[in-house]
């Protein structure tokens, strides 16, 4: 195997690599040549497309906020509002309700107290406490986890900045 190229190989019995990989390519075969280009090229639009589809994927996650149920935070005790709120869970609503928190005595010797779902028609102290309508405490309400506060609040643009910069160093890297 003779190089034309001095550039590469001193003598035709050198084991010295070439300095240059393209040249080395060029005075090899051709269809050699081709293959590397074509496979180095689709590596690289490969790997373009998978960090695209990627930053798609994260831009729509973020952006489609569409609501499928209210969230509303539920729990019951016959001792106290706190220790209702420190047993609470949270529960998914049905469209057609919201959520609420009601207190009431009972023939002022029992206490009750309630977090979760409750029609959007029934939201009154009739239904919610029953007939003592002097002793109820009660707040309907139509924003996640509004009759509690176990929720975990976030930003969109932070989550999207926060992305932006890990592409950023992606493929700037």
């Amino acid at each position: 195997m003779t190089y034309t190229n001095k550039n590469f190989y001193q003598n035709e019995g050198s084991k010295e690599k070439p300095q240059n990989k393209m040249l080395a390519i060029k005075n090899k075969n051709f269809d050699d040549g081709v293959i590397y280009i074509l496979f180095r090229l689709s590596f690289t639009i490969i790997n373009k497309m998978r960090n695209f589809v990627l930053f798609l994927t994260l831009v729509f996650m973020t952006f489609s906020n569409k609501v499928e149920s209210l969230r509303c935070q539920q729990c019951y005790s016959q001792k106290s509002m706190t220790t209702c709120s420190s047993q609470q869970y949270e529960a998914h609503c049905d469209v057609s309700e919201m959520c609420f928190q009601a207190s009431w005595k009972l023939f002022n010797a029992w206490q009750f107290h309630m977090k979760g779902c409750t029609p959007k028609t029934q939201c009154n102290s009739d239904k919610l406490c029953g007939s003592a309508e002097r002793d109820c405490l009660y707040k309907c309400c139509e924003t996640d986890s509004c009759n509690g506060s176990m929720t975990i609040i976030y930003s969109k643009w932070l989550t999207c900045f926060t992305f932006l910069i890990v592409l950023i160093v992606t493929f700037w890297y």
